[in-house]
């Protein structure tokens, strides 16, 4: 049979490029065929490793208010729940556009098995023995999630069946993370799938220790950033995780008001996301302009409720 492994990537940091070349080079050393995508410039001997390279403009993220990811976590104090949200970029429907695109050229060449992974997919003994199987239409459970785009193993019939499937408006109409919308797509096809048992993972982890929810720039000062713009509340400041008692200085355009804070306290900046005004904080002796970190938000929510 003649197998086609298809590579979704965006190899921006040195980090990737290396994942992906250390695939690259498994895959070449057990004699298959490579199909690499990627929205972004890659080294040269990146491409020259690939039998088959395609290089586009498009990475069609997705941000809110179209779609978005909101993450979130709760702060207990003595007498409230504190639940901080935010809203993150969706890489997904990226993701699954490559995977289509990928999908339609390579139905133009003549191949019998397609093998859909990611550039940083870990190629394990599960990922091999896929890769040399006759399997039709296999899906593969990635960490806590039934299926993602790790790895999909399909012959020609299933792979433009599949690539059918995937569509921005339904994409967005599911309103959940792509490995969500996938499962959801796969158990409500007309597609002779296979969801396997065996797991797949990757190599490489999106946030690793970043703590997504906290917007400072000032050692040993830890804040969260909640911008409504649904309801155009007034912005606020939530600080937690630090000591329990600290002295900050606020200053919204040029106005210097001093704070003592505890834990888990909320400061109302007095302003709204469609009026928003010139922010610094000054805390053990750092200054630090939160003006522009404030617009860039999309929207963040914070909600408190009585214990």
């Amino acid at each position: 049979m003649k197998r086609l492994v298809l590579i979704s990537s965006y190899c921006n940091t040195e980090e990737k490029i290396q994942a992906l070349k250390t695939n690259l080079k498994i895959i070449k050393s057990r004699g298959l065929d490579v199909m690499l995508n990627s929205p972004i410039s890659l080294p040269s001997d990146v491409i020259d490793m690939c039998d088959f390279y395609m290089q586009t403009k498009e990475n069609p993220l997705l941000d809110w208010p179209r779609k978005s990811v909101m993450s979130w976590v709760k702060y207990i104090n003595a007498d409230k729940e504190i639940k901080i949200k935010r809203s993150l970029v969706d890489y997904g429907w990226a993701a699954l556009y490559q995977t289509k695109k990928l999908s339609e050229y390579a139905l133009t060449y003549d191949y019998d098995r397609y093998y859909h992974i990611i550039y940083d997919t870990i190629i394990d003994d599960t990922v091999l023995s896929t890769l040399f199987s006759d399997k039709r239409c296999s899906f593969f459970p990635f960490h806590e999630h039934n299926v993602s785009l790790h790895l999909i193993a399909l012959d020609r019939e299933n792979l433009l069946n599949f690539s059918n499937h995937i569509t921005l408006e339904s994409y967005i109409k599911f309103n959940s993370i792509v490995e969500n919308w996938l499962y959801n797509v796969i158990i409500n096809s007309n597609l002779n799938y296979t969801i396997e048992s065996e797991k797949v993972d990757d190599s490489i982890l999106f946030h690793k220790e970043l703590n997504i929810f906290n917007y400072s720039e000032i050692d040993g000062l830890t804040f969260f950033i909640s911008k409504d713009v649904s309801e155009n509340k007034d912005i606020n400041l939530f600080f937690y995780n630090n000591e329990e008692k600290i002295n900050v200085l606020i200053t919204i355009d040029g106005i210097e008001t001093n704070y003592t804070i505890y834990n888990t306290d909320i400061i109302n900046l007095g302003f709204k996301p469609s009026d928003i005004k010139n922010v610094s904080i000054f805390y053990n002796g750092i200054s630090s302009d939160i003006t522009e970190t404030i617009k860039k938000i999309t929207l963040n929510t914070i909600e408190v409720n009585s214990k």
